[in-house]
């Protein structure tokens, strides 16, 4: 089975309400900025990358990511959806 993007949003959503207990997550939509609203510093953003890694099965170059341009949920599952159709 693969995984769709509302599968890998599912994974980054639970994931930042786990993060972030008792914040209103009403306003997050798929392009907010989630360090500019709080929501991930660069340690969440490296645990997110690593359980998605896991949750995907696929294998994410830290040193060829640029964090600046993964800053959304639509950023990161976009991100690794590629990864995983690669293969």
């Amino acid at each position: 089975m693969s995984t769709t993007l509302d599968d890998l949003r599912t994974i980054v959503t639970g994931f930042l309400a786990q993060e972030n207990p008792g914040r209103d997550m009403s306003s997050v939509t798929d392009r907010t900025n989630l360090v500019e609203a709080g929501l991930l510093n660069s340690a969440g953003f490296l645990d997110l990358l690593m359980l998605l890694e896991q949750a995907v099965g696929v294998e994410i170059d830290f040193a060829e990511i640029d964090p600046e341009n993964l800053m959304s949920i639509e950023d990161i599952c976009g991100y690794v959806a590629q990864l995983a159709a690669r293969g």
